[in-house]
């Protein structure tokens, strides 16, 4: 069992909050998934696939899979703008 869900389109108030967070898994989805002990996978509104999985060693639980998704064509780096 794994879990997935997406980010799915670049929010540029929640970049000012909090910096990467459009593309990247949340502090509560990193609890989440170490509570379940199970693989989150996420996509993001850059068009990637990251996986965090809490049963593969510190350092290694974060990996992104794919770099190919649709992704939100109003994203600053897409547009190859600087957020």
């Amino acid at each position: 069992m794994a879990v997935a869900h997406t980010h799915s389109r670049f929010d540029a108030e929640l970049e000012v909050e909090e910096p990467g967070l459009n593309d990247n898994f949340s502090d509560q989805d990193i609890s989440n998934a170490d509570e379940l002990n199970k693989p989150f996978y996420l996509a993001t509104p850059l068009g990637e696939l990251k996986k965090y999985d809490p049963t593969k060693p510190y350092g290694k639980r974060h990996s992104t899979l794919r770099r190919d998704l649709p992704f939100d064509p109003n994203h600053p780096k897409k547009r190859g703008g600087d957020w």
